[in-house]
């Protein structure tokens, strides 16, 4: 009998897998995160990247991404500074893919890296440093020591002023318990060599991993309090996690809700995600990873697989139907139990009711960067499946020339 019901539940999740996971839906693609290589030089305590030792071919990639016209283009890894191609791809992929927004995310590891990041900067519009704090504090949790990184952001942003670049320079970082205990002395002193700096703080996912604070209340609450003191005192920093007030028991919307700083607030378990219509990452391999619903559906067959290898038939059959619940029930993963991950700010901007509510500094990213054409599409669909659709007022400067 338990034979029997471990061939079903097996059957059951590889059709999850192939039926469900491989439907089609619409995508517009315009977010693209690509993760260029798996290599990687950094030794980040709460990393869950596999690290390789080869890289890809990012040529043959970026010929798979040509038929795609994406707005913003993310470049991760790994270690994207580590792959030999790197300062060629960048003004490559910025000529085939139309003129997307490009940010590169690095860990400035290496001297060597400066001059290449130097021939690429012309071409960013974002230079994302992953730190999260300074000195030893950094050298333990990353591998790298942050003063090192430091003094190479101020080189970095030397060049940027000297030569007027328009590319901006911002720092993104993952909090522990340890990086918490000197988040206060880690902004004032990188804000003290570049003023007016942008600095975003996430939290290390899944939640209940044994490095998130998001664990515990009371170290929650000490983060959204630092954050919401250092906002007051005008220093441009940021949560990536969505929060909450932490009386709302409904599932937030991540298009409907702000984000909230206030000590009393939560985080958002799930959302409800439109960001999935508009958001794709791209695998070494090329593989083109689709936010909706092929990450959802190999979570759950890992989940499911591994518990039919233990032996845990119950547990393999409720996660089963809870995968089967979000899959299809709720129209492929409309709900989002990872509401950090992946960029907000397009389903932000397309939904926002005047420019005035949209960052200046992504407002300033996407300018001109859509034809008519392409929001009237994004529009119809919005209205159709959501009932709200684009402003004419967003829409006459996403469509319009680029702000100088």
């Amino acid at each position: 009998m338990r034979g029997i019901a471990e061939s079903c539940i097996a059957r059951s999740n590889d059709f999850l897998w192939r039926g469900v996971g491989r439907m089609s839906y619409r995508n517009f693609c315009w977010s693209l995160v690509w993760n260029i290589t798996y290599v990687c030089n950094g030794r980040c305590l709460y990393c869950g990247v596999p690290k390789e030792k080869q890289h890809p071919d990012a040529f043959r990639v970026l010929d798979t991404l040509s038929g795609f016209s994406p707005k913003d283009l993310l470049l991760l890894g790994g270690e994207p500074m580590l792959h030999p191609d790197i300062v060629e791809i960048i003004p490559e992929a910025k000529k085939r893919l139309k003129g997307p927004s490009i940010t590169l995310s690095t860990n400035l590891s290496l001297d060597e890296f400066l001059p290449k990041i130097q021939r690429i900067l012309p071409f960013l519009d974002r230079l994302q440093v992953s730190m999260d704090a300074l000195g030893e504090v950094n050298q333990r949790i990353r591998g790298i020591n942050g003063d090192l990184i430091l003094s190479r952001m101020v080189s970095i942003s030397d060049f940027i002023s000297r030569n007027g670049l328009e590319c901006q320079l911002f720092t993104q970082s993952v909090v522990t318990a340890e990086s918490m205990a000197v988040l206060e002395e880690f902004v004032k002193g990188v804000s003290k060599k570049i003023p007016g700096i942008m600095m975003g703080f996430a939290m290390v996912t899944p939640y209940d991993s044994p490095h998130s604070i998001a664990r515990d209340r009371n170290a929650l609450a000490k983060f959204i309090g630092i954050i919401t003191r250092l906002r007051r005192e005008r220093y441009n920093v940021n949560i990536c996690d969505r929060l909450m007030d932490a009386g709302c028991g409904d599932i937030p919307s991540s298009s409907d809700r702000e984000s909230v700083y206030d000590i009393g607030a939560k985080i958002a378990g799930a959302v409800r995600c439109r960001r999935q219509y508009f958001l794709a990452q791209v695998l070494p391999s090329g593989r083109l990873w689709r936010c909706k619903p092929e990450y959802f559906t190999d979570n759950y067959r890992r989940i499911v697989a591994g518990e039919l290898g233990a032996g845990r038939y119950r547990n393999a059959l409720r996660s089963l139907c809870d995968a089967v619940g979000k899959m299809v029930a709720r129209k492929y993963g409309e709900i989002c139990p990872f509401p950090c991950i992946c960029n907000r700010y397009m389903e932000d901007i397309l939904l926002a009711d005047d420019v005035r509510q949209i960052p200046a500094h992504n407002l300033r990213r996407l300018t001109g960067r859509f034809t008519p054409q392409e929001i009237h599409s994004a529009n119809r669909f919005l209205v159709r499946h959501y009932g709200r659709g684009i402003s004419e007022a967003v829409a006459s400067v996403l469509c319009g020339k680029k702000q100088q």
